[in-house]
């Protein structure tokens, strides 16, 4: 387990509607403020790509809040198997304030940033600022809401559809390249191997190859590099992930 390299720089977190601004980041820059009048202790750490930054049944190191990157959040079935459950990225947390060792192991996917704070300090601030509070509650509403809609997808999807899916919220956590130049087509960088894609939709690295090849011959996308994607009509890739005009879950 890593604990990253703390940055020398200052953080100075990012504006919300207090700091005249919006904000989806936890820690905004009024609550940095606070921190800093109470002489709390904080910090900012990075991550290279594989770093593991909490290990299952293990102490959390830290409750931390994603600035910049995309980890994956992992967990261990009992016959050895490795079940993704979740791609993190900012503002996504990291830990439980609530939980003496972590339920999950995390591995940094990218170049990863981190603003950390220990768990009882987190635990205080939500005691403490009501706008923290419900900023926290929101998002956890907010990755309910993302698991209900993941449930459905593993439980009712076929495994073309749930790859599909997984595409279409993986581009929408980390963002397209620019459109290629005189063309619709956008470009995806996905962070994630085709066995840790495997991993988080149950299915083996042969079955997710072989859906890869099916939505190429469909005339959809493009998977020639294992990482680099080209979406040749994003609609219809929503329609084969089984997502309505609206952005839900097709039932």
């Amino acid at each position: 387990m890593s604990l990253g390299l703390v940055h020398s720089k200052s953080f100075e977190g990012r504006a919300c509607p207090k700091c005249s601004g919006e904000t989806e980041n936890l820690f905004c820059a009024c609550i940095l403020q606070i921190l800093n009048q109470k002489s709390c202790s904080y910090a900012v750490r990075t991550f290279k790509p594989g770093a593991v930054i909490a290990m299952e049944g293990y102490k959390a190191p830290f409750f931390g809040s994603i600035i910049t990157g995309v980890a994956a959040q992992e967990i261990s079935l009992a016959d050895g198997r490795v079940q993704g459950v979740s791609l993190l990225r900012p503002p996504d947390v990291i830990g439980n304030h609530l939980q003496e060792t972590s339920k999950y192991s995390v591995t940094a996917l990218s170049n990863l940033e981190i603003f950390c704070v220990s768990s009882e300090l987190f635990d205080s601030l939500l005691r403490e600022l009501p706008e923290l509070r419900l900023r926290f509650l929101n998002m956890k509403l907010g990755d309910l809401e993302r698991a209900r809609n993941w449930l459905t997808v593993l439980g009712r999807r076929s495994s073309t559809e749930r790859l599909a899916y997984l595409i279409v919220r993986v581009a929408q956590k980390i963002g397209f390249d620019a459109s290629l130049p005189g063309t619709n087509e956008l470009r995806v960088n996905l962070p994630i191997t085709r066995e840790r894609i495997g991993s988080f939709l149950g299915m083996s690295t042969e079955t997710v190859s072989r859906e890869f090849t099916h939505l190429e011959r469909a005339g959809i996308l493009s998977a020639r590099n294992s990482r680099v994607i080209t979406i040749f009509n994003y609609r219809r890739l929503e329609i084969a992930a089984g997502i309505d005009d609206d952005g839900g879950t097709i039932h």
